[in-house]
């Protein structure tokens, strides 16, 4: 339907491009040996559609697979420290009472306290050991600080990949659980 397409040489398992050959998904012979990863898994074929033209690809693989054989990739969000004090200071009655309408903005101002690292993430104890300024905080609530600990690694939201998309033989509810994530059917897994 004159919707360029391409499959990226740099596919880490090279059975992956002869998957893709041979299900006609690209005309471009794979030049190398076929090559199988060393644990089994499924072919996993990634297909470069430009981003102004992702949504056609998409109805295209619906209208001829059917809406069932097509679903987008669904992603997890877990909450962090930050977030995870930040939401239990939030829903604490004994916080309500004493920050009225200033809430949002008290927890804020507290998960701010928070030394920022990336890797590896930081945790609520490694905070309280670097920071004394959210260590003080935290001392006016213990309750607080345990809430949020038990949230750390949970599961804080969930959204829909921006351009990974699940296409099946089948319906792809008979191979993977599905949630309706944002309105849009998405696959259950990360």
């Amino acid at each position: 339907e004159g919707l360029p397409a391409s499959v990226p040489a740099k596919v880490p398992n090279s059975a992956n491009s002869w998957f893709a050959y041979l299900l006609g998904i690209t005309d471009e012979k794979p030049t190398g040996p076929l090559q199988v990863a060393k644990y089994a898994t499924l072919p996993d074929v990634d297909t470069d559609i430009a981003d102004s033209r992702r949504q056609e690809g998409i109805e295209w693989a619906r209208r001829r697979l059917g809406a069932d054989h097509v679903a987008m990739i669904g992603t997890k969000g877990t909450f962090q420290a930050k977030a995870a004090v930040k939401a239990a200071l939030k829903v604490s009655e004994k916080f309500k009472a004493r920050w009225g309408d200033k809430v949002d903005m008290m927890a804020t101002a507290i998960t701010k306290t928070i030394p920022t690292r990336q890797q590896p993430p930081m945790t609520i104890d490694d905070a309280l050991a670097e920071s004394a300024e959210f260590r003080s905080h935290m001392r006016q609530w213990p309750e607080e600080l345990e809430a949020a600990r038990r949230l750390v690694g949970l599961t804080s939201h969930e959204g829909v990949h921006a351009g990974g998309v699940l296409v099946a033989s089948v319906p792809i509810s008979d191979v993977c659980p599905l949630n309706n994530a944002k309105g849009i059917m998405a696959s259950a897994y990360d």
